[in-house]
């Protein structure tokens, strides 16, 4: 069985912000439409939980990017790992 990928990519946080965003124009619907007897506490968690989700999506964001940046540097590591550089990282022996 093949491990399920782990990576955090464009697309997996442009749906999450797609989500988000319905999720504020039904919260935006809700409070124009008015509210009715004892939906105001609903209104205020479910808004919570989109202040939530939109700091949760600028860490995820954030963490995208810092794996992209550093992306480059574990591609040289790999490359000096392998080849030439192994004798570096073993001790200088060989194998």
């Amino acid at each position: 069985m093949k491990p399920a990928d782990t990576t955090l990519t464009k697309a997996d946080t442009r749906a999450l912000w797609h989500a988000i965003q319905w999720m504020e124009d039904v919260l935006r619907n809700w409070r124009r439409d008015g509210f009715t007897d004892g939906s105001r506490p609903q209104y205020d968690e479910q808004r919570e939980l989109l202040l939530q989700a939109k700091r949760a999506l600028r860490k995820a964001n954030a963490i995208r990017k810092a794996g992209a940046s550093q992306q480059p540097m574990r591609q040289g590591v790999l490359e000096l790992q392998q080849g030439a550089g192994e004798t570096a990282f073993n001790g200088g022996a060989t194998a």
